[in-house]
């Protein structure tokens, strides 16, 4: 014979498997109070906000360096609750090398802040992780991690890119040394009108 739930034992069942969720209703956040918390998080990273530029050191797998130029505009967007990047890197003769933009945020109910980038057709969502004087940002390659570490000391932005594998000594692959050019209203600037 097949049984059938009432509609209490049903109610009953939908109810239990809400409050078993990872994020049980009890502890949902409306939009404002989601946007507080990221605004607050998020806060300390405002260092990043306007338009930067400076060398940006490339090191070749033969030992050689290359260096380009590394302007980056920056700004927040949602009422400070995302921070856009964008850069691009110009070779000596002025045409365009390198062009990546990227996305912070903060998520409010994992407590954690991520990246996802854009670059030479290539796109992901990586760990960052902010730090006392700048931040880290980490991009798994199979057996090796390719760490990205910022320090913002005295108006210079300094970026350094090292290959970490494990047993092994990190291996410095990037550097780029920006200092702060001037204020933007990027990407806010601009916006389309209702009409």
């Amino acid at each position: 014979m097949k049984r059938t739930l009432t509609r209490p034992a049903a109610a009953l069942l939908t109810v239990l498997a809400a409050a078993l969720t990872p994020v049980a209703l009890a502890q949902q956040m409306t939009p404002a109070q989601l946007m507080a918390d990221q605004q607050k998080m998020m806060a300390p990273l405002s260092w990043m906000n306007g338009e930067w530029r400076g060398p940006a050191t490339i090191l070749l797998p033969d030992g050689k360096t290359h260096i380009i130029t590394q302007p980056e505009k920056i700004g927040p967007m949602q009422d400070g609750t995302l921070k856009i990047l964008h850069g691009r890197g110009y070779e000596a003769d002025g045409t365009a090398s390198f062009d990546a933009f990227a996305v912070v945020a903060y998520d409010s109910y994992d407590k954690t802040f991520n990246i996802t980038s854009f670059s030479g057709g290539n796109a992901g969502k990586f760990t960052f992780k902010p730090t006392a004087d700048g931040y880290i940002w980490d991009v798994p390659e199979g057996p090796v991690t390719l760490r990205y570490t910022a320090v913002f000391k005295d108006g210079t932005w300094t970026e350094t890119g090292e290959n970490i594998a494990e047993g092994k000594p990190p291996v410095k692959n990037f550097q780029m040394v920006l200092n702060r050019i001037g204020d933007t209203d990027w990407p806010n600037a601009d916006l389309v009108p209702m009409k």
